[in-house]
């Protein structure tokens, strides 16, 4: 039986030997050393879910035919030699494969454990930071993230809510932290760190209280500013719409009624840190000025 392998291998040798260069290497691609033995798949015998692998087939003979089995995977290419595996499936797999040899039949398996990728979490946010400050709420920015995350922006040191959104901007209206912590859009992964910036408001004055109109019958009518809130101003506007500052009404300072002489409106509003009320407080003044007196001549 030795002696027939002998022959058969040094009539294979001489035959490679008459043929081109080209030739030669072409069937060096499929020919394996010829060797007593088993034949055998190696390669990597851990992977991930999604990991392509590449396994190679040893079988004693020349190799006629290869035919490739994945289980938890599949094939995505292969010659008689090898074969490339994207493994599906998490557990304990297997590469096999079907060979025809010159020395026979071989069905060599390869054991492989598939198992999930770790997870890994995107790096923290660079900080955001205060882009426009209004009175009664301010508007936050944040840099752009990484391809493949999203920082969302979070109320809290502990957040993990996707609920306040990624935008880029962010408006709040009252003065606290915010913060913004990264996910990674495929695996839902959320960042250990958050990066955050405090925004200070500055906060309208509320609406002044009524009025105070002198009790007089007749004659022109004084109209007085109600008590101030601590670091407050009022001024006397000419329409509910009206931000001037020409007409105080009253301060820490200074106290200036208005007086009426016909009937109409009188608006006042409140000024704190640059910001005025949200409204003003208007009223509407009856001036009764007596009887026309009429001088005969």
């Amino acid at each position: 039986m030795v002696l027939l392998k002998n022959l058969a291998i040094s009539s294979i040798l001489v035959l490679i030997g008459s043929l081109s260069l080209k030739a030669q290497l072409l069937i060096s691609d499929v020919l394996v050393p010829i060797d007593e033995g088993e034949a055998t798949i190696s390669g990597p015998s851990l992977a991930y879910v999604n990991d392509y692998k590449t396994y190679n087939l040893y079988a004693p003979g020349f190799i006629h035919s290869t035919n490739w089995s994945v289980s938890g995977g599949v094939v995505t290419s292969s010659s008689k030699t090898s074969a490339t595996v994207r493994w599906t499936t998490t557990g304990s797999r297997s590469v096999s494969a079907s060979v025809s040899t010159s020395g026979g039949y071989y069905f060599p398996v390869k054991l492989v454990s598939v198992s999930r990728a770790p997870v890994v979490a995107p790096p923290t946010p660079s900080a955001p930071y205060v882009y426009q400050s209004n009175c009664g709420s301010s508007k936050l920015r944040r840099h752009s993230p990484p391809s493949g995350v999203r920082w969302y922006w979070q109320l809290s040191s502990n957040g993990k809510s996707t609920s306040y959104g990624y935008g880029i901007e962010y408006t709040t209206t009252s003065s606290r932290r915010i913060y913004l912590r990264a996910r990674n859009n495929s695996t839902g992964a959320w960042s250990n760190g958050l990066s955050s910036v405090y925004v200070f408001i500055k906060e309208r004055p509320p609406t002044p209280p009524s009025l105070i109109v002198s009790t007089n019958a007749c004659g022109p009518k004084t109209v007085t500013a109600p008590s101030l809130p601590p670091g407050t101003m009022y001024y006397w506007q000419t329409s509910s719409t009206g931000t001037s500052t020409s007409d105080l009404a009253k301060s820490d300072f200074s106290n200036n009624p208005k007086t009426l002489y016909s009937t109409g409106n009188v608006y006042l509003k409140a000024r704190k840190n640059g910001c005025w009320s949200s409204s003003a407080r208007s009223l509407y003044v009856i001036v009764d000025n007596g009887p026309t007196v009429l001088v005969s001549t």
